[in-house]
């Protein structure tokens, strides 16, 4: 009897399997796949249960599996994945196959309202209408549109004119909007001063809404940092922080602890660092958040890389390796060994497994 164990970015599964388990695994794999000759261990009738075959079957299906888990085909295959007790995770290959394939058709989609013509019959419409809104709308459409298209200057000019429109309508919500562009439109302009300007007066103007002002003090605090003022960046993190936390988004509180360990890193506060990517690790786990998970971890092992914690480094990259080993599928798992007593048969141990197959007994 073996007990397979498989640790996945989040959790480890155990499940009871026999060697004819195994082998039932094998033939379907081979009925599924034409290309997969991965050889299987022998049958053997006499002496299966002395402690040198045992040890022997332990070597060759280790080997069987490391060399399968290899071929990337085989380690998403639906059935390997209902042999270790992980079923769950082809509904999630469908559900990022889904979402790649959504992104991709997002992406090729060329709107017809996409030119500059459109936006400019819309200003002169609303101008002839009396409509400041309307005209306020076109004028921060147009500037997006030219900052996309490189002409930063004159988006400059449509978004100054958006914001005038704003503000004489005292249309809040679309001041906001305008001066939030125009934020992001001077820090691509390396004006970092006009940028945390802007942002302020987003901020000030969000009172009584803190997720708008949690977003403007990460904006602050991006700005701050980009500008080489790391302190004021620290703050401005820390006070979004703070809002995330009352709000109880783990996902914005883990970005937001992701950013702060990174500008303490860049200010040379070591310790401050590590602690704020172990807060985020933590988080990014609850929410089985695969990329923000790979990312702390990979921010961790380059921290304790550089200060020469070269072992604990190493175990974080091997974390990271687990998530996105092979690349097609976050959850496919690199190899580590872990074997553990079988206290009611033969001591049948297996290690390195991927997806993190940690040991069958």
């Amino acid at each position: 009897m073996y007990f397979v164990h498989t640790k996945t970015a989040f959790k480890v599964k155990s499940v009871c399997k026999r060697f004819s388990d195994f082998k039932e695994l094998d033939q379907k794999l081979k009925r599924t796949h034409a290309t997969f000759h991965t050889q299987f261990p022998p049958d053997q009738l006499f002496n299966s249960m002395t402690p040198e075959f045992v040890s022997e079957r332990r070597k060759q299906l280790q080997t069987y599996l490391d060399e399968s888990m290899a071929i990337p085909e085989i380690a998403t295959d639906a059935d390997l994945h209902d042999f270790l007790g992980i079923p769950e995770y082809n509904n999630q290959a469908q559900e990022e196959d889904l979402k790649h394939q959504a992104r991709e058709r997002q992406r090729h989609v060329k709107p017809e309202d996409s030119k500059p013509e459109t936006f400019l019959k819309v200003i002169e419409k609303a101008k002839l209408d009396s409509d400041r809104m309307s005209e306020a709308q076109g004028f921060n459409a147009l500037g997006l549109l030219y900052c996309e298209s490189g002409l930063e200057n004159e988006g400059m000019q449509c978004l100054e004119s958006s914001l005038e429109l704003c503000r004489a309508c005292n249309q809040i919500e679309g001041t906001i909007v305008v001066l939030s562009n125009l934020g992001c439109l001077y820090n691509l302009l390396e004006r970092s001063q006009y940028a945390v300007g802007h942002f302020q007066e987003c901020f000030d103007l969000l009172q009584g809404d803190p997720v708008g002002q949690g977003e403007a003090q990460m904006k602050l605090s991006l700005t701050c940092a980009a500008n080489g003022d790391n302190y004021e960046a620290i703050e401005h993190c820390l006070q979004c922080l703070k809002l995330c936390r009352q709000l109880n988004d783990h996902n914005k509180e883990a970005s937001c602890l992701f950013t702060l360990g990174s500008i303490y890193y860049e200010a040379g506060e070591v310790r401050q660092a590590v602690e704020a990517f172990e807060q985020c690790l933590v988080l990014r786990r609850k929410t089985r958040d695969k990329i923000g998970l790979a990312e702390a971890l990979n921010k961790l092992g380059l921290t304790y890389c550089d200060i020469g914690y070269d072992l604990r480094a190493m175990d974080y990259f091997e974390q990271v390796q687990m998530c996105w080993n092979g690349g097609a599928r976050w959850w496919r798992a690199s190899a580590r060994s872990c074997c553990m007593p079988n206290r009611r048969g033969p001591n049948l141990k297996i290690d390195n497994i991927d997806y993190h197959i940690i040991s069958i007994i």
